[in-house]
């Protein structure tokens, strides 16, 4: 969840970012060597009174160091130890040098009752609401109030393979599981290594040999009649197929989730011996298919 919420912040910050940070004249003083603005003549004589080569002098400057840039970087610091999708951090780690010239907010209450989104910069208006989301813990909620929550659509094929990482993981421990991985690659020119394959869930036994690979398919199959293997998508044999040489598998699995046409699981062989399962996901009871999968992982 926190991934989803950081991913629509840090697009939103780009695209504030590629419109440009707003920016206001702020007073300046410094000791240069050449005349800018006023000087500042008590400054000037007690510092420049034997090197007249400089002006002490005070002017204005147009800068980014305001509230809402102070806080923008503040939310950026704050996610950066807690993200852990490679995604959003190299998004994050992108968008860092634009906040250069702009410090962290020392007074984070001060700078954001002192913040404002005028007509000069309404793109600042949806980044501010995750500001407040993540340095205040403001809006992760339903119920009714003046913070402005947002509707998300999620992927429900990354949320079905964390379902499945997260079951197998608490109902079973005859073996590790391994979600993304292990990342292997299928071709050698010299001594570079060429398309890389992670694979959804691997389970390894206690030697720490990969005995099973499983991905899945956030698909509806039974609609074809009884013959469920011609619901099966070719692609994605393929997949499992190579997925299965190279990890010295005897079986691998498609897991979808269960349906009034699919409740039981089947089998079927490659023709060099491989077997393939296909699984139906019941997410309603986790724990009883974990285990009717291992079943069937076991005796195919």
């Amino acid at each position: 969840m926190l991934e989803v919420f950081v991913r629509t912040f840090l697009e939103n910050v780009r695209v504030l970012v590629t419109g440009g940070l707003s920016r206001r004249y702020v007073p300046v003083r410094e000791n240069l060597p050449f005349l800018r603005g006023r000087i500042v003549f008590r400054d000037h004589l007690r510092e420049n009174l034997i090197d007249r080569s400089r002006f002490h002098v005070e002017h204005d400057e147009l800068s980014p160091n305001r509230p809402a840039n102070r806080l923008i970087r503040t939310a950026l610091e704050r996610l950066e130890p807690v993200v852990r999708n490679e995604g959003n951090k190299r998004l994050l780690t992108d968008l860092k040098p634009a906040f250069s010239a702009v410090p962290p907010a020392r007074d984070q209450r001060a700078d954001w009752r002192s913040h404002s989104v005028d007509r000069s910069m309404p793109h600042y208006g949806p980044v501010m609401r995750w500001v407040g989301l993540f340095l205040f813990n403001r809006g992760l909620a339903t119920w009714s109030g003046r913070h402005v929550n947002r509707s998300l659509l999620f992927p429900m094929e990354e949320v079905f393979e964390d379902f499945l990482t997260h079951s197998f993981r608490r109902h079973q421990s005859e073996f590790r599981v391994i979600p993304q991985g292990p990342r292997r690659h299928m071709a050698l020119k010299g001594d570079r290594s060429f398309f890389a394959i992670r694979p959804d869930i691997s389970l390894r036994d206690a030697t720490g040999a990969v005995r099973f690979v499983l991905d899945a398919k956030w698909k509806h199959i039974g609609r074809g009649g009884p013959d469920l293997i011609r619901d099966v998508v070719s692609s994605d044999v393929y997949q499992l197929y190579a997925y299965g040489k190279r990890y010295g598998c005897r079986t691998v699995a498609l897991a979808y989730p269960r349906s009034a046409g699919f409740t039981s699981p089947f089998t079927c062989r490659f023709f060099d011996g491989l077997r393939l399962a296909c699984l139906p996901f019941d997410v309603a009871n986790a724990g009883a298919s974990v285990r009717t999968a291992l079943r069937t992982l076991a005796t195919t």
